[in-house]
């Protein structure tokens, strides 16, 4: 007779709780690994110096052997033979001089672009002609505001005077329309006067 295998029923329930507990766990892991933020982009690498290429070493390789053989030239037998007469009176002057030639055209060239060095050489001078711009510009505004104000008196002046005209024109309006109803009247006694002197001295004469 066999044996019964029921004693073992317990021990696999237990162990398919464990792993359904266990999946929630997991499952509820991998919304939280989702959320993380993004990793920031590796940072670009530094430039480092390309190693020239065939074309590009044999260019600087001409370059130098040409700058060589041009400096060459500017030996002190050359430049004694263009300036005879300072080499003779005044040997070491030149002599200096060719040196500091020699050097600074061995010197290397910079690399600062076109704009940098135009900028420099122009730096100086625009700095003088702004000062000067501005000082005639702070001028120029003071002059305007002193106009300024001089208009704008003129203006006031203007403006009170005309106030003061149209005053008077209301008066003389005011004074024609009240003689308006004697004017005849007084007309009348005028020309009545005037006949009454007329006839007074038409009697003397």
């Amino acid at each position: 007779m066999a044996p019964d295998p029921q004693p073992e029923q317990p021990a696999q329930a237990e162990t398919a709780q464990e792993t359904t507990q266990s999946q929630p766990q997991e499952a509820g892991q991998h919304p939280e690994s989702e959320q993380d933020p993004p990793a920031s982009p590796p940072l670009p690498q530094r430039h480092t110096a390309v190693t020239p290429g065939p074309r590009a070493a044999r260019l600087q390789e001409l370059y130098a052997r040409s700058l060589k053989k041009t400096l060459g030239k500017i030996g002190w037998d050359n430049v004694a033979g263009c300036y005879p007469t300072v080499a003779r009176r005044a040997e070491g002057v030149l002599r200096q001089v060719q040196g500091q030639m020699v050097d600074k055209l061995g010197e290397n060239p910079h690399l600062l672009p076109p704009s940098a060095i135009l900028a420099a050489h122009l730096t100086p001078a625009l700095t003088a002609h702004q000062s000067q711009l501005n000082a005639r510009l702070q001028t120029t505004q003071s002059q305007n505001a002193l106009l300024y104000d001089e208009v704008r008196r003129q203006r006031e002046e203007i403006r009170a005077l005309l106030d003061t005209l149209e005053a008077v024109v209301a008066d003389v309006r005011g004074a024609n329309d009240a003689l308006r109803p004697v004017v005849d009247d007084v007309a009348a006694e005028t020309r009545q006067g005037i006949a009454a002197v007329d006839a007074a001295n038409g009697g003397r004469q």
